[in-house]
């Protein structure tokens, strides 16, 4: 994996678990333009000074890079985005895996909690919560998970006309079994 970044120490997994940074990363990818640390700390309710800290340990981690700066207010702001690469955590590391899934399922609950949307097709607006099984050969397994990471990968970043989704997919072979 070329864009990924394996978290193989602890200090790695520090730096990526802590629930400040994953507000962070969340808030940066849910908007999907760069922000300053001005924007990011009204949203994550910390100090900018607070924010800048916790930069420092994303970019050194490789998660979040510098996109520009430019002058605000005559003060230099740094807007900082999200790297682009994926992040191994191992699926192991269950705690944090339940709190990333948690975390989409309070988020849309709220959106459908604030919404009075009862009919389908607004209800589509807000997102959708899909269950089963499907029944692949390991060729097209390989295929549709290359077609997932393809899709979502090339639409990380923000546009014009288009608006943030938050997922959390998780997709397994039910026959495997560890050796």
């Amino acid at each position: 994996m070329k864009d990924a970044i394996i978290l193989d120490s602890k200090h790695k997994q520090d730096i990526y678990i802590n629930p400040k940074r994953q507000e962070i990363l969340r808030i940066l990818d849910i908007e999907g333009v760069p922000l300053n640390s001005k924007e990011i700390s009204l949203r994550a309710k910390v100090s900018p000074s607070s924010i800048k800290h916790h930069m420092d340990k994303l970019i050194e981690l490789g998660v979040v890079e510098i996109s520009h700066s430019k002058m605000v207010n005559g003060i230099r702001a740094t807007y900082y985005r999200t790297a682009g690469k994926t992040v191994s955590v191992g699926i192991n590391n269950r705690a944090f895996l339940q709190g990333k899934i948690q975390s989409v399922l309070d988020s849309l609950s709220e959106k459908v909690s604030d919404s009075a949307a009862a009919e389908e097709s607004a209800q589509m607006q807000i997102g959708d919560i899909m269950t089963g099984v499907v029944h692949l050969t390991k060729e097209e397994s390989a295929e549709l998970l290359a077609v997932i990471r393809d899709f979502l990968r090339s639409r990380e970043r923000g546009g014009d006309n288009t608006e943030g989704w938050e997922y959390a997919l998780i997709a397994y072979n039910t026959k495997y079994e560890k050796k």
